[in-house]
């Protein structure tokens, strides 16, 4: 079940944000209660992009730890975690810290993962350590929405959608 919502709100992510954060604060409470490691650790990592989005730093921080807990089970979702602290550090205007998660990330992608590409572009893009976050208010330019893993190509369809 928390599975199927952690992919609702996947979706949702994409076209709702309210409507995202709700189904996957459901999703989360529903995968801590039945102590579902994995589906926690998904869960936690779409929450991160959403806080990301939403531009709550500390809030995307501690789902993208929450995210990377699975470190020996699942180094996807480890890697997926790593760069998401990545960005969130270089919006904090952390660029050594940044470049720490973004390479930790790239290390484990490496070994295999389609999405090795996508954090090796924004490791070597200057961009990425430009956007810094600014107190919304009159005359400060909001963040745009943060990069992140693109769906699978379709030579990967036997891998298991996780965000």
């Amino acid at each position: 079940i928390s599975y199927l919502l952690s992919l609702l709100g996947e979706v949702l992510l994409q076209r709702n944000l309210t409507q995202a954060e709700m189904v996957l604060h459901k999703a989360w409470l529903l995968a801590r209660e039945q102590t579902i490691p994995e589906s926690l650790a998904r869960i936690s990592l779409a929450r991160g992009e959403l806080f990301l989005v939403n531009r709550h730093l500390e809030a995307a921080h501690a789902a993208f730890q929450e995210g990377g807990a699975m470190r020996e089970a699942n180094p996807l979702l480890n890697a997926q975690a790593c760069f998401g602290l990545a960005r969130v550090a270089a919006m904090q205007g952390r660029e050594a810290a940044a470049r720490n998660h973004a390479n930790a990330s790239l290390k484990i992608l490496e070994m295999g993962s389609y999405l090795a590409e996508t954090v090796r572009t924004w490791l070597a893009s200057p961009e990425s350590f430009e956007q810094r976050l600014e107190p919304a208010g009159e005359g400060n330019v909001h963040v745009s929405s943060p990069p992140s893993f693109p769906p699978a190509h379709k030579g990967a369809a036997h891998i298991k959608p996780s965000f």
